[in-house]
């Protein structure tokens, strides 16, 4: 009996652990916080580069149509074998197409850059691999806040792992940031009223 009651209070102890799911404006200033791993920011002339995890539960929130939560889940079994981050830049304070504005004669070209070839500036490096971008969004900003990419890579299998960037076409070198698989695990779920 003593061994029921024993092994009746670790269960509980470790479900009072286990993180709540938090509303979406927690969730972002929970991976917001640079203490949790989830976010790195480097600053290297002028620029000012930061690498964001992007739960899958706000792609699969995205994705969704019906609001179900069959179709919630069958969303995150599907995007759950990738890894996202929000990789966000600015120079001087300002957004890219800002500074790239000063230079008239090769805006177009920059942006053409951003647009399509910049991504293969940008690995996931593991002890073992190196690892390309599966897929990126570029959004524009017009002007206001940073030049923000959306990054896909395949989840890899170590631990530990760091994304490359090569700024050179920018103006600034490579940065490297370091993530941890266990930081990523250990994010909330978000919080959804699903039907």
């Amino acid at each position: 009996m003593r061994g029921v009651i024993y092994i009746l209070s670790i269960v509980l102890l470790q479900a009072c652990h286990q993180k709540q799911p938090l509303d979406q404006n927690m969730l972002v200033r929970f991976i917001e916080d640079e203490g949790n791993g989830l976010k790195k920011t480097i600053d290297e002339e002028g620029f000012s580069v930061s690498m964001m995890y992007k739960p899958v539960d706000f792609i699969a929130k995205q994705q969704m149509q019906k609001g179900t939560r069959r179709e919630y889940d069958s969303l995150i079994r599907y995007f759950s074998d990738y890894l996202y981050f929000t990789l966000a830049i600015t120079r001087d304070g300002k957004d890219l197409e800002t500074s790239f504005g000063l230079d008239p004669g090769s805006f177009a070209d920059n942006i053409s850059y951003l647009s399509a070839d910049f991504g293969q500036a940008i690995k996931l490096l593991t002890k073992k691999d190196t690892a390309d971008i599966l897929d990126y969004a570029y959004s524009r900003s017009y002007g206001i806040g940073s030049s923000n990419f959306l990054l896909v890579f395949k989840k890899p299998r170590d631990e530990k792992f760091e994304i490359e960037v090569k700024g050179y076409h920018l103006g600034f070198g490579t940065i490297n940031f370091s993530f941890d698989q266990t930081d990523i695990e250990k994010t909330p779920k978000l919080k959804l009223n699903l039907l």
